[in-house]
């Protein structure tokens, strides 16, 4: 996906979006916690962070809460909103490896 002249940057954007949120309600889940119901990445960020769950590195995602699943059918990009796909993807990845490192660490 990270040809946008294929995948459109809200296309991109959505999975991005979803990879993120997918990823904090697990890592939410693994400590034992409901997670809320929403797909606001700022919310799930704030509850992670209020139990001492250290999320600094991953505060830029919020700007991916632009194409959350209720907004999606919207005109989405502002001028000023740029996508680094390579830089996303490294994030996200970096996320996803915590996430699975903590989640191991339950079993």
């Amino acid at each position: 996906m990270q040809n946008e002249t294929v995948f459109a940057d809200e296309i991109f954007g959505f999975h991005v979006q979803q990879a993120i949120e997918k990823c904090l309600k697990a890592w939410i889940a693994a400590l034992d916690e409901v997670y809320p119901y929403t797909h606001d990445l700022g919310v799930l960020l704030s509850f992670l962070e209020q139990h001492q769950c250290d999320v600094a590195a991953f505060w830029d995602l919020l700007k991916y809460n632009a194409f959350a699943v209720q907004l999606r059918y919207q005109v989405l990009l502002e001028e000023s909103f740029v996508i680094e796909r390579a830089s996303t993807l490294m994030q996200v990845q970096a996320l996803y490896s915590l996430v699975q490192k903590v989640v191991e660490g339950r079993s």
